[in-house]
Order: C-alpha cells, then sequence, then structure tokens
C-alpha cells in the first residue's frame, strides 16, 4: 500500500510529528558550489534505473511493494585519477505506532532517514556505478522516496559532495511499483526481470 494511501487513511488520528533531518554534509562541501546544478562541469550527472520488489492477491487485484533495488551510475568528466566515489543515500517516508493510553496513533515523516553508504567502484571512462536495496515496511511504515548524494574522497583526502547543488540538499528518485505480473505466484515476493528508468529529482535546501 503506498504510503499516501496509508496517510489517508490514518489522517486525523493524532497530530504530525516532523523529525529535523538532513544529511552528512553542509554548504562549504560541495563541489562545483557556483553551478546551479551543483556539479563542476554543468553535466547531467545522474542516470538511475531501478525495480521493485512485491506480491498480488489471488485475483491480481491488489499489489503491494516489499522491496526496492535502486542503481546509480554517475559520470563526472571534472573529477581527477584516483578519486573515492560512494553512493550515500537515505529513506523518505513515515513511520506511526500506537499510544494506548489515548487511543490514537503517532507519526514520525523523515526524509533523511536508515543512511547507508555504498561504494561506487569506476564502470568505465569517469562513470561510476554505486547501488542500494531496501526492504519496505509490512507493518507501521512506509517508504516514499529514496535521496541520496555522491561523496568524493580526492587523492590528498579532501572531500566533496555531489548533491545537487545547495547546501543540505540531495538527489530524489521515486521507486516504480511493483509490475505484479498475472504470471506471478500469488502472496508470494517477486522481483521483476527487467529494470525501469527513473528520473532523479533535485531537492534543493539551504
Amino acid at each position: 500500500m503506498k504510503a499516501a494511501l496509508v496517510l489517508a487513511l490514518l489522517a486525523g488520528c493524532a497530530a504530525d510529528e516532523v523529525i529535523a533531518d538532513q544529511p552528512p554534509y553542509g554548504d562549504s562541501e560541495r563541489i562545483g558550489s557556483s553551478s546551479p546544478d551543483g556539479k563542476s562541469d554543468g553535466a547531467s550527472p545522474m542516470t538511475v534505473r531501478a525495480r521493485t520488489t512485491g506480491y498480488r492477491n489471488n485475483d491480481n487485484t491488489v499489489c503491494y511493494d516489499t522491496g526496492y533495488e535502486i542503481e546509480v551510475d554517475y559520470a563526472n568528466t571534472s573529477l581527477p585519477w584516483g578519486v573515492k566515489v560512494e553512493l550515500v543515500s537515505a529513506m523518505q517516508g513515515v513511520e506511526w505506532w500506537p499510544d494506548d493510553v489515548n487511543n490514537t496513533y503517532h507519526y514520525d515523516y523523515f526524509d533523511w532517514k536508515y543512511q547507508e553508504y555504498a561504494a561506487m567502484p569506476a564502470a568505465g571512462p569517469w562513470l561510476w556505478r554505486g547501488a542500494r536495496k531496501q526492504w519496505n515496511y509490512y507493518g507501521g511504515g512506509s517508504f516514499s522516496a529514496m535521496h541520496f548524494a555522491v561523496k568524493i574522497t580526492y587523492p590528498d583526502g579532501g572531500v566533496r559532495w555531489d548533491n545537487g547543488g545547495s547546501a543540505w540538499g540531495y538527489y530524489r528518485v521515486t521507486p516504480p511499483p511493483a509490475p505484479c505480473d498475472p504470471s506471478w505466484t500469488p502472496f508470494v515476493d517477486t522481483t521483476p526481470t527487467k529494470w525501469e528508468s527513473v528520473t532523479p529529482l533535485v531537492v534543493q535546501k539551504w
């Protein structure tokens, strides 16, 4: 069940609780700060593909997303030889739990939670590739998007981030829903063989 539907069903049960969460970098650490996309060579840096694991019910009228796979290609011809590149990602979503005393629910909405670092080895000339797998909630919450930035460690030990250009911003991708093909066995987690291209959006935060 998608996050928007879940939240609609639970709306009005309790006041929203917003968590102030953010990525592990700041304004002075981003590369190409004079460029609007935060990237020193000015080209579009990201190519992203994704696929979503899920399961269907008997008559294929309901489909559930149970896990996500994201693969990010990062291109930057301005980087010197010998850099170390990492994908740093986190999830956007909501978690909820019952308040038995007041017979209601508490909600925590987050933009940057369950942070992970993943190596991005070279996949070609000036091209690096990283990936993340993430299981969705089976209850008590829902993910709606993945947020990420690229950490670049230079040969001299200096660190810069490609995060889209703003001080605490990031790239955002929304995984496609699980296709739940009629050939899938009902109520069995299945991962599609086909990957889908998804367009990363730049989230500006200052």
